[in-house]
């Protein structure tokens, strides 16, 4: 990192992760795995962060988990995939209102807790 001039390393989940397994089993492996970043992490504070992974199958679970990353460990907010459920926030399907309202939601949370919530789109 030092010799390309990178001061901090923000880590985040490039796959979907607790989205791929039952809705029951998401929260607990987002959990596990947000856990498992943040001890990973702890020794170098000032060198690396996250970005919480978020059952979003569980919308009401992961606004929690996020609120629990940024207090426990300090996390700087969350990475969310564009499609939950093969739905993009907003397409009118079934989860629509679920997940708009959680979405509503995050972005309340990570006002409060001074972090962020980018979005990345998948087409």
């Amino acid at each position: 990192m030092d010799n390309t001039g990178i001061t901090m390393q923000v880590l985040s989940v490039d796959s979907l992760g607790a989205n791929l397994v039952s809705v029951a089993a998401g929260p607990a492996f987002a959990t596990r795995y947000n856990d498992l970043i943040a001890k990973k992490i702890a020794a170098h504070p000032k060198r690396f962060t996250a970005f919480a992974h978020l059952p979003m199958t569980a919308p009401l679970v992961a606004v929690d988990e996020l609120e629990r990353t940024v207090k426990e460990h300090g996390f700087r907010g969350a990475m969310i995939r564009g499609l939950t459920n093969d739905q993009f926030l907003g397409n009118g399907g079934a989860n629509q209102r679920t997940l708009i309202d959680t979405f509503h939601q995050q972005l309340y949370i990570t006002t409060t807790c001074n972090c962020h919530a980018p979005f990345s789109p998948r087409y």
